[in-house]
């Protein structure tokens, strides 16, 4: 095994081993001394892959977020994607969230969120058929319009990233209630 693989491995073990402690208890509150034990390494090996849990905590959020959206194939997909992984890790989200001052999730998430949607933006035709998907065709529009595309662009991600990040402390919504909300919400807005 090369270098490279070995470095990638265990950088995943890592950031799987501190989502399964994020599954029980608040970001804050996990030392690297835990996340060692944890992965079973010493903390020098630790501080090999990473120089703080908060690089670890962004590298774990940011490829878990790429893993689940490279699948889709639209717009609509990508954010469909986005849910489903909000919905399969509220309560690691809701421990980062919990009390934790030095790590902006909202941003990493925006972030990502912002880069599919210029993605898409700027895909002049979409894989499916030839065509971009209605949703891209909306944005589009409402983006040409914008006198300042960016912000437009911004604006759509903060709104539908700040419900789903609200749905967390809602556990009585089920996922499918949630992409219904989601979807009427983007009707609306485009519409």
């Amino acid at each position: 095994m090369s270098e490279t693989q070995t470095v990638v491995r265990m950088q995943r073990h890592l950031q799987l081993t501190l989502f399964d402690l994020l599954s029980h208890q608040s970001f804050e509150s996990i030392s690297i001394s835990d996340i060692a034990g944890a992965a079973k390494i010493n903390r020098s090996t630790f501080y090999r892959y990473y120089p703080n849990k908060f690089d670890l905590l962004g590298d774990a959020i940011s490829s878990s977020l790429d893993t689940s959206t490279a699948q889709a194939t639209s717009f609509d997909g990508d954010f469909h994607h986005i849910l489903e992984w909000v919905d399969q890790h509220r309560m690691v989200l809701k421990n980062v969230i919990a009390n934790n001052q030095n790590f902006n999730l909202y941003q990493e998430i925006i972030r990502v969120a912002m880069s599919i949607m210029r993605q898409h933006l700027n895909d002049e035709l979409a894989p499916c058929g030839g065509k971009q998907d209605t949703m891209s065709l909306q944005i589009n529009a409402l983006v040409a319009q914008s006198p300042n595309p960016e912000f437009a662009i911004e604006a759509f991600c903060n709104s539908i990233v700040g419900i789903m990040l609200a749905w967390i402390d809602h556990p009585e919504i089920t996922f499918e209630q949630m992409e219904t909300f989601i979807s009427q919400k983007k009707d609306e807005t485009f519409c």
